[in-house]
């Protein structure tokens, strides 16, 4: 690893706890959330609706539990793709940090130029920027509508979230 730490340890040591953030984790019910307490992710665990089934499949309703297989399965439920729970004040508060140019109050996380590096199109596909959604240019369709300003990005989750910074409305 770069930093020597596993990836949840990092983030929470970094990140969510510098940010005053108590409901952004991995795992969150090994860390005394109660499954009332998050919305349920898959209805019927992995199966796809009933589509796919192999052996120790999760069946159920997932609250809780990162719904990626992989990140499940191989990863302990922590990984860069997958996993991550948060609630709405929380991720408030990361989206106001990178309105501000990466710093929340008295912590300065990142640089505003690394801000611009992760919502900057990539050669490869203009809605992509480094970790971000990107509305694109004049040439696409515009990712997060035509009413928002070609500078929004924003991250889309497998489970439906969806978080969208327009900086410019």
């Amino acid at each position: 690893s770069v930093t020597g730490q596993p990836l949840d340890r990092y983030v929470e040591e970094s990140i969510y706890r510098p940010l005053g953030l108590t409901h952004t984790v991995f795992n969150p019910l090994l860390k005394g959330f109660k499954p009332q307490q998050i919305a349920a992710t898959e209805l019927n665990g992995n199966t796809r609706d009933g589509v796919i089934h192999f052996p120790n499949i999760r069946t159920s309703t997932l609250w809780g539990q990162v719904h990626d297989e992989k990140a499940f399965y191989s990863m302990g439920g922590v990984s860069g793709h997958a996993g991550l729970f948060s609630n709405t004040g929380d991720i408030a508060v990361l989206m106001q940090t990178m309105l501000n140019g990466g710093g929340y109050g008295d912590v300065q996380l990142f640089s505003a130029e690394t801000v611009k590096m992760f919502t900057t199109s990539s050669k490869e596909d203009a809605t992509f920027g480094l970790g971000w959604r990107v509305n694109g240019n004049a040439t696409m369709t515009p990712t997060f509508g035509t009413l928002a300003s070609p500078q929004t990005y924003g991250h889309t989750g497998w489970t439906g979230t969806v978080t969208v910074i327009d900086p410019v409305n």
